[in-house]
């Protein structure tokens, strides 16, 4: 998903597992638009632009494919998305988006998640990472990896290279920012794309731009165990990216 801000000749491309909500909040308090009870829902409140693209409108969303057809028609707009290292971005897949891996690969387990969850009641239903630690007990991160390993990564959006959700071979970008350092350079970014000061004051006002980083590499024996193979995994990630092995 692509979020275009043409009050304030913005563009953003939401990566999987990288502070994708945090950016669409973003978008919803530069606009003023009412958020939802859950905070993607506001998605709902930004206009499609299905043919063509939109400049009337002071905000659109489009879909991914049309990235290319986007960066070429707002040449002029600043474009940036958020990155993030490897090591951490499948670390969090693991513990938050596994049951998309289960339901690809362990569908044994992934049919007693579901029955987990409905058992868990209505909290459980509501939020399918109540159920999570289920599935974590009984797939370890070596099997999840070496699984990638074989499978591959294209066949969801959490899991593929970043590299290749924001098509750097093909696509430029006035700046990625880092999640790990994601407050300090997005307040930068914004600036230097001459927001208004108090909509860029207003950054701390979210509270969750760092949220990720307690998800860092801390060095947990069996995560880094399986590094040399996570390195293989995403190696194009860490070297057009720059982070270190």
């Amino acid at each position: 998903m692509l979020i275009v801000s043409n009050k304030y000749r913005l563009a953003t491309v939401l990566v999987p597992k990288c502070a994708s909500t945090t950016l669409i909040s973003l978008f919803a308090n530069l606009h003023e638009l009412q958020a939802g009870s859950r905070d993607r829902e506001v998605l709902n409140n930004i206009p499609r632009s299905p043919n063509g693209i939109d400049r009337t409108k002071e905000i659109i969303a489009l879909e991914s494919q049309r990235l290319i057809e986007a960066r070429t028609e707002l040449a002029d707009y600043v474009w940036f998305s958020v990155v993030r290292n490897p090591y951490g971005r499948l670390l969090s897949n693991y513990h938050n988006k596994i049951n998309r891996f289960c339901a690809n690969f362990r569908k044994d387990l992934y049919l007693r998640y579901k029955l987990a969850q409905v058992l868990g009641g209505p909290k459980a239903w509501r939020d399918v990472r109540v159920a999570m630690p289920f599935l974590r007990s009984r797939v370890s991160y070596r099997e999840f990896v070496r699984t990638l390993g074989e499978k591959g990564l294209d066949w969801d959006r959490h899991y593929m290279r970043q590299a290749d959700l924001l098509e750097l071979g093909e696509v430029e970008y006035t700046r990625l920012l880092r999640l790990e350092s994601l407050q300090e350079e997005m307040a930068v970014l914004f600036c230097e794309a001459g927001l208004p000061r108090h909509k860029i004051d207003a950054l701390g006002d979210l509270g969750r731009l760092n949220v990720s980083r307690r998800e860092a590499m801390d060095g947990a024996p069996e995560e880094m165990a399986e590094r040399p193979a996570v390195h293989e995994l995403y190696r194009d990630d860490f070297t057009k990216l720059g982070y270190a092995a």
